[in-house]
């Protein structure tokens, strides 16, 4: 599998995407239909970590619409927490930005954040995590 999905953490507070090799959208596709499974069986919230440092390049297709569809079914989910970034190229930043200005609206305010690696990642998701059963 070119996009491997596991739980960032044993106290399942975060699923990690990584995509190791070069993927096609049903690769993608298939990655969010396995974490959506993980959500369903996490106790609480669930934060997207989403590590494209190994491989940035996107298959052809229409990329927007593709993350627009993966964004619809990550966010109807009850567990849905936020989504972190790793260290994104130029190009993968300016294509997350304009996902957000055109599709996300005002739903995704301080919602999705990039980080420099996955250390940075675990930490943020292990403070929301904290912060959420603070509550």
């Amino acid at each position: 599998m070119s996009i491997q999905v596991c739980w960032i953490n044993d106290s399942r507070q975060g699923v990690l995407y990584v995509a190791e090799s070069a993927w096609e959208w049903e690769d993608f596709h298939r990655a969010i239909r396995d974490s959506l499974t993980l959500m369903n069986e996490a106790g609480g919230v669930v934060h997207h970590v989403i590590d494209v440092t190994a491989y940035t390049a996107l298959p052809s297709g229409n990329a927007l619409h593709n993350f627009k569809r993966a964004w619809d079914l990550c966010m109807s989910h009850c567990n849905c927490g936020d989504f972190l970034i790793l260290n994104p190229n130029t190009f993968g930043r300016t294509l997350a930005d304009l996902f957000l200005k055109v599709y996300a609206g005002g739903q995704l305010a301080g919602r999705v954040h990039f980080v420099a690696d996955r250390a940075a990642a675990l930490a943020l998701v292990e403070k929301f995590s904290a912060e959420a059963g603070a509550r």
